[in-house]
């Protein structure tokens, strides 16, 4: 699949909470009304796929031409298009070096293209060929070097942000007590099962939740600890699948540049693998 003039929308105003009916109405409607106003055509519901549950209301067509983002608020717009910018510079000044090492004509970092906004705090993108790496997760189809490939991507953006933290003006994260693996449970209780059970509809027996919570306990959550206190802090991407289009040459380009805050950085890896 590929995502043609990929398009990002910025709500012009706080809806309400992205996993309410009421918001992913008010969102959906939002992003059809502008799609309408740039293509001059009539766009349904039908025509669109939500892809998961996320912070912020994410659509594609069905037939993978456009991808379109509404954002929960304009703060994280404007930083996405901010970082964007700054992580462009930092690949151009390591491009020289990286191509000459690796005798690739690949990019050290797969950024999306971003255009000027056009309408209602909206972004265009580049055309991007290529695979979904959440679709190909789901169909069964990616293999161990896809995640390899965006595993490696999102360990180069983590690790420019903590070289290049001031450049990107990114916030401490709020540290958490010497060994208290508390914080990183609760994200797994709270995003990992809640949007498996109360959003995905999933029915999980006790026994297999808790084996889930004592396996992200000893294998992501003392791990991410132990990186935190360890100094390895960088800036912070979501690696989820849904994040990373694998492109026709064997390339990467990932999405979801809206944070700016610094995390240990074995977070965005464990996203992408508890996957």
């Amino acid at each position: 699949m590929g995502f043609e003039s990929g398009m990002r929308l910025a709500d012009s105003g706080r809806i309400p909470h992205p996993f309410s009916e009421e918001s992913l109405e008010e969102g959906v409607e939002r992003i059809m009304r502008t799609l309408r106003f740039l293509s001059g055509s009539g766009v349904t519901r039908e025509d669109l796929v939500l892809p998961g549950a996320s912070r912020h209301l994410v659509v594609r067509s069905q037939d993978g031409t456009l991808i379109a983002k509404s954002y929960a608020d304009a703060a994280r717009w404007k930083a996405e298009r901010d970082n964007l910018t700054k992580f462009g510079s930092i690949v151009n000044s390591r491009q020289g070096i990286f191509s000459e090492v690796t005798e690739s004509d690949l990019p050290y970092i797969g950024l999306p293209t971003i255009h000027e906004s056009v309408v209602d705090r909206l972004s265009s993108f580049d055309l991007i060929k290529g695979d979904l790496l959440y679709e190909k997760a789901l169909r069964g189809t990616a293999t161990f070097d896809d995640f390899v490939l965006a595993a490696v991507q999102v360990a180069r953006i983590q690790q420019e942000g903590k070289i290049n933290r001031l450049i990107l003006g990114l916030e401490d994260v709020v540290r958490r007590p010497q060994g208290d693996q508390n914080y990183f449970m609760q994200r797994f209780d709270e995003v990992f099962r809640g949007q498996l059970v109360h959003h995905g509809g999933i029915i999980i027996p006790d026994n297999m939740l808790e084996e889930m919570r004592r396996d992200w306990n000893f294998l992501v959550a003392q791990n991410l600890l132990k990186s935190q206190y360890a100094g390895h802090n960088g800036y912070y991407f979501d690696g989820n699948p849904r994040h990373h289009i694998l492109t026709a040459d064997g390339g990467i380009v990932s999405f979801d540049f809206e944070d700016k805050i610094i995390v240990p950085t074995l977070l965005g890896n464990a996203s992408l693998l508890s996957f």
